[in-house]
C-alpha cells in the first residue's frame, strides 16, 4: 500500500500530517522492508531540548522516516503559525493501537528498554505475540562498546518492529545510529508508552485530553514531572518564536 506523505515544514522539524489509520498502514507496510526506518513523535519537551541542548540533536529528527506531532499544545501553536495539522498522534496512542488491535500478529517484536517486570506484564497481556526484550544499562548511549554490542544483537535478531522505550533523546539518537547498520524493520521512539499498554501508568481522562491539559493530569499523578513541565512552560514563548 502506498501512503501519500503530507508534510508540514516548520523551522524546527518537518511533521508528517497523517491520520492514525494512515500511520498504522505505513508501519505495517514497512514491517518487512529492505530498508530500516524509524518514527519520532516530538512534543513540547522534545522541542525544548532540541533548541536548548548543548549538543546538536536535530539530525535525529531530520533522519527519521516519520515525524508525528505528539502534543495538543504544540498543535495549537502550529495552528497559530498557520500550519494546519490534521491529527495529534501521541506515541502512547500509536503504541496502544499496534498492540491492542492485531497489527503485530506474526511479527517479531523487540521492546528495547523497560525492566523485566514491565516486560513480563506485557507478555502476560499479549501471549499471542512474538515478544523479545533487551534492557540496556543506564546511559548506554554514552558507552561505545555497549552501543556497538546492542546494535549487533538487534541486527542478528532482525525484529520487524522495534519499540525504543529508553527516553528522549537517547532513543532518537540510537534510532539514528541503527539506521546506519540495519536493513530491516521499523522502530518507534515511544518513551514510557509501554507502561500505558501494561496498565502501570494511566492515560489522562478524555476530558483532560480534549481540554489540552493532559500534562496537568500527569503532573498530578506523577509529581516527579513537575520540574520538566515547568521548564517546558517557560520555554513556550521561545519555542513559538523558533517554529
Amino acid at each position: 500500500m502506498i501512503i501519500e506523505m503530507k508534510k508540514i515544514k516548520t523551522n524546527l522539524v518537518e511533521f508528517d500530517n497523517l491520520t492514525m489509520e494512515e500511520t498504522v498502514n505505513w508501519i505495517v507496510a514497512n514491517f518487512s522492508s529492505s530498508k530500516f526506518k524509524y518514527i519520532v513523535t516530538p512534543n513540547i519537551d522534545h522541542l525544548e531540548r532540541l533548541i536548548n541542548s548543548e549538543i546538536d540533536i536535530s539530525s535525529n529528527y531530520t533522519n527519521s522516516d516519520l515525524c508525528l506531532c505528539d502534543s495538543r499544545v504544540l498543535k495549537i501553536m502550529l495552528h497559530l503559525k498557520k500550519y494546519h495539522l490534521n491529527s495529534v498522534l501521541p506515541g502512547s496512542d500509536l503504541t496502544a493501537e499496534l498492540f491492542n488491535n492485531g497489527h503485530l500478529a506474526n511479527q517479531k517484536v523487540l521492546v528495547f528498554g523497560g525492566n523485566d517486570e514491565v516486560f513480563e506484564t506485557l507478555t502476560n497481556k499479549h501471549p499471542e505475540l512474538d515478544l523479545n526484550h533487551i534492557n540496556p544499562s543506564m546511559g548506554f548511549i554514552k558507552k561505545e562498546d555497549e552501543t556497538t554490542l546492542l546494535i549487533r544483537q538487534i541486527s542478528e535478531m532482525r525484529p520487524n518492529v522495534l519499540f525504543l522505550a529508553v527516553g528522549s533523546p537517547q532513543q532518537e539518537i540510537f534510532a539514528s545510529l541503527l539506521k546506519h547498520h540495519l536493513d530491516y524493520g521499523v522502530a518507534l521512539c515511544i518513551g514510557a508508552s509501554i507502561l500505558f499498554v501494561t496498565g502501570q501508568e494511566t492515560r489522562a481522562p478524555m476530558i483532560f485530553q480534549k481540554l489540552h491539559i493532559e500534562w496537568l493530569f500527569r503532573m498530578i499523578v506523577a509529581p516527579r514531572l513537575l520540574k520538566r513541565y515547568w521548564n517546558n512552560f517557560l520555554s513556550l514563548n521561545q519555542l513559538y518564536r523558533k517554529i
